[in-house]
């Protein structure tokens, strides 16, 4: 197991809440610009940009931690921007089908920004002299 320095284990490890989820944000973004283009919608304006950064943001940090909160995300999307009914289930398909890639890049963020962190808190050489402490003891 990697040594982190103690300020990076309070808000930020692959054993806590995921604290940066981009593979969540990223894949609400991928079926906000799927629907748009399925039914040929502009996917233009800082309007537009603006309301998918949101709902993205919220999806990911509100939604995903409470279980079939994808699928209320879904919901949120195609009645936010006026897509017909339809749109649910080709919204929730894409869902199920990026729901482990993103899941993935979840995890695997997280510990890319704790190793961040920990470079940024304890130096340049943080892992060698984490690996030469363990060593000692």
């Amino acid at each position: 197991m990697m040594n982190y320095p103690c300020a990076v284990f309070k808000g930020v490890g692959a054993d806590k809440f995921p604290v940066f989820p981009d593979g969540s944000v990223l894949s609400t973004i991928t079926k906000i610009a799927f629907l748009f283009g399925v039914f040929q919608m502009p996917f233009t304006g800082l309007g537009t940009y603006a309301m998918a950064i949101a709902v993205a943001v919220m999806s990911a940090f509100v939604l995903s931690g409470a279980p079939g909160g994808g699928l209320v995300g879904e919901m949120l999307i195609v009645s936010l921007f006026g897509f017909p009914g339809e749109a649910f289930p080709l919204i929730a398909t894409i869902g199920f089908l990026v729901d482990p890639m993103a899941t993935s890049l979840n995890a695997s963020g997280d510990a890319v920004a704790s190793m961040m962190i920990a470079r940024i808190v304890e130096g340049k050489n943080w892992m060698q002299d984490n690996l030469a402490e363990m060593k000692k003891s």
